[in-house]
C-alpha cells in the first residue's frame, strides 16, 4: 500500500506531489523499563497540502 522513499531533487521527487503517512502513538508512560506500553495507534494518509485523505 505504501512505499518508502527518499526525497531528492536529483531523483525528480517533488514532495508537494507525494502522499505521506502521519503516525501518532499514545502510550501509558515514557519509560518501557517501568512498564509503559503503547495503548493506541493512529495513522492518517495526507498529501503535502495537509488535508487528510479518506
Amino acid at each position: 500500500m505504501f512505499a518508502r522513499g527518499h526525497l531528492s531533487r536529483r531523483l525528480g521527487l517533488d514532495p508537494r506531489e507525494l502522499t505521506f503517512a502521519v503516525l501518532d502513538l499514545e502510550t501509558t508512560g515514557l519509560e518501557p523499563q517501568r512498564g509503559a506500553r503503547i495503548c493506541e495507534v493512529g495513522i492518517v494518509r495526507m498529501p503535502a497540502t495537509g488535508l487528510a485523505l479518506p
